[in-house]
């Protein structure tokens, strides 16, 4: 599986993908649509997506019919929304965020903004990024009842459990070293 965070940008106007392209490809994969639809497609055909940035405003499926489909789908409904807005756009940020869009980036994009909203997107929410790679994972049982059960958890205690569980696997993953005996 691969360990970078996939990020699935939605937009119809190839500049704008072209500008959060290069915000985000040195540190993610970053796949591209030119709508809705095109998402969609991308969605049903198994490629794993961790974080989605979205236009609202597009031809063939515009962003606010998109939330609609994902956000009724039990496939995709927990994959992260960031919505691009322009200003003035008020009342499509509200159909958004009614609609479960997490964030919102503004056009025209501050590099740094832009990325920082979605690390932030990605660390708190290790979680539901965990459960969301797991779904497409090939993982053994165990690893699905230790997903719920942490799901299953209160809220305030989630994240020092899988603080332990990092560091429990991160030590157990880290190469013995070999002491020489000189």
């Amino acid at each position: 599986m691969n360990d970078r965070i996939v990020i699935l940008i939605i937009d119809d106007i190839e500049v704008n993908r072209v500008i959060l392209k290069g915000i985000f490809e040195n540190d993610y994969d970053v796949i591209e649509a030119e709508n809705g639809a095109q998402a969609l497609e991308i969605l049903d055909n198994g490629i794993k997506v961790d974080v989605i940035l979205l236009d609202i405003i597009m031809p063939v499926m515009d962003g606010i019919d998109f939330l609609k489909n994902i956000k009724s789908d039990k496939r995709y409904c927990d994959i992260p929304i960031v919505v691009n807005t322009q200003a003035g756009e008020q009342e499509n940020e509200y159909k958004a965020l009614v609609l479960g869009a997490d964030d919102f980036i503004a056009k025209p994009y501050e590099p740094k903004i832009v990325k920082r909203r979605i690390t932030n997107i990605i660390t708190k929410n290790p979680i539901r990024i965990l459960y969301w790679r797991l779904r497409y994972a090939i993982a053994p049982w165990w690893m699905d009842a230790e997903i719920f059960f942490i799901l299953s958890l209160p809220s305030g205690k989630r994240s020092t459990f899988c603080a332990l569980l990092a560091t429990k696997r991160s030590a157990m993953m880290e190469p013995k070293s070999v002491s020489s005996a000189n």
